[in-house]
């Protein structure tokens, strides 16, 4: 989440482009946590630094020191001194949670603990982390003094359950069953530490229930034409309930576990890896204009003046780039779309070896009609289209996820789309750029159990 103060304009820079680019030369305002984080090892850190117009912008960070590292973070751009203790300082502020003053020393510690404990294992931080707020802190190097920071419980990752996050948890520990391997981790459960893992899950969802939500269900599907907006998503959250309950949950877990593996890769938001380009990086000359710009052009609205403006500077620099061709792409996709079909195909041949443009081929003929067969009696990888590729840029990860997304669902796999639901809400993705699916996984889902019951 980014919050905006929308009267103040800044000269030139966006507000995350300012932060990316200049919020380390701030000084720092001040520094606070939450009271107890030591004890509960969740911690609220957040990071003031103060403009000269007197100003303040804060980065907040959400840390699971247990096992997640950074869960959440977001940033409040230069917004007045009062408003900035209205909400998190004063008593009775907005923030409900009690903050203790630290220093940056610690503030800094405690995030990159979390951070360097959780990618240890193989939790990613937050996106809007890798994005933009980790620029509001100083570099993690030998300059910041080293304070010891405990992670885990007992050394090992550990996994805070209780009734409202049970699922959630399943999900963590489906990961961690993946990532460490049985016994390597702890369950915490609310009622008291528990350093082994139960044999079985704590029922979340009874038959009682599935009844209740029958009738809601076999009510709702004759007047669903007629639903409001809230009411459509609340009748979709009983299908969603239901539809795990129709299907082995375990099985949906084992799936996810899967898909997670088949797509590990690293997917990075504020930097663009070479290959992406498509070109020899000697051809560059300018390699740091070149990513902001093209940084700023893909998460600028396509169409708007600013976004043909980076466009258009980028084309005039690198007329023969792919990822220039990637540009105009997203550019027709939404205003001329014969031209984008057009415009792709030409591409295509111009550029054999950027498969990026493949994969937005197989979208367009998969939008357009089934699939082939051959092709959905294949498993789609990462490699077919990136090699070996530790890094993606987010717009490569996007195209893929929304084949793979196509993909799973034409298969009609109960148990793979119970699985690709939830792997669609994980946060590796910008917010706006969320991937298609969500909406598509939970229709399947509707059908099944209308199927079904």
């Amino acid at each position: 989440m980014a919050i905006f103060n929308k009267n103040q304009q800044g000269a030139k820079l966006s507000p995350e482009n300012y932060i990316r680019q200049r919020a380390r030369t701030l000084p720092v305002y001040e520094c606070l946590v939450n009271r107890g984080w030591e004890e509960s090892k969740m911690a609220d850190v957040i990071v003031a630094r103060l403009h000269v117009n007197g100003n303040v912008t804060l980065g907040f960070y959400q840390v699971d020191l247990f096992c997640l590292g950074v869960k959440d973070t977001w940033y409040a751009f230069n917004i007045p001194i009062h408003e900035y203790r209205d909400k998190f300082v004063t008593p009775n502020s907005d923030y409900e949670m009690e903050f203790d003053k630290i220093d940056y020393k610690l503030a800094h510690n405690i995030i990159f603990a979390g951070v360097d404990f959780a990618t240890n294992i193989g939790f990613d931080p937050h996106k809007d982390f890798l994005k933009t707020t980790q620029y509001l802190l100083e570099e993690d190097d030998e300059n910041v003094e080293l304070v010891e920071v405990e992670c885990g419980y007992n050394g090992m990752p550990a996994v805070v359950r209780g009734e409202e996050n049970s699922k959630e948890c399943s999900k963590i520990i489906a990961k961690l069953d993946y990532l460490v391997g049985k016994g390597n981790y702890h369950v915490i459960n609310i009622d008291g530490l528990d350093e082994d893992e139960p044999e079985e899950e704590v029922a979340e969802y009874t038959q009682e229930q599935f009844e209740v939500d029958k009738k809601t269900f076999k009510k709702g599907i004759k007047k669903i034409n007629k639903f409001k907006p809230n009411d459509f998503m609340n009748f979709l959250e009983v299908s969603r309930r239901m539809f795990y309950h129709l299907v082995d949950d375990s099985k949906v877990d084992e799936a996810y576990s899967n898909m997670t593996e088949t797509l590990d890769v690293v997917v990075s938001y504020n930097d663009i890896p070479d290959e992406f380009f498509g070109v020899s990086t000697s051809t560059i000359k300018d390699m740091d204009w070149l990513k902001s710009t093209m940084i700023d052009a893909f998460y600028a609205k396509v169409g708007d003046e600013n976004f043909l403006i980076l466009y258009n500077s980028l084309k005039n620099a690198y007329p023969d780039m792919p990822a220039v061709a990637a540009l105009d792409l997203s550019l027709l996709y939404d205003s001329d779309f014969e031209t984008y079909q057009q415009r792709l195909e030409e591409y295509r041949v111009k550029f054999p070896d950027y498969k990026l443009f493949d994969i937005m081929n197989y979208l367009e003929v998969s939008e357009s009609k089934p699939f082939d067969e051959e092709l959905l009696k294949k498993e789609l990888r990462l490699c077919d289209f990136f090699d070996d590729r530790k890094t993606l840029f987010w717009v490569e990860m996007y195209h893929f996820i929304k084949l793979y997304s196509l993909h799973t669902l034409a298969q009609a796999d109960p148990v793979r789309i119970g699985a690709l639901y939830d792997f669609l809400f994980e946060d590796y993705l910008p917010q706006e750029a969320t991937p298609p699916g969500k909406v598509t996984s939970l229709m399947f889902m509707t059908d099944y159990v209308k199927e079904s019951i």
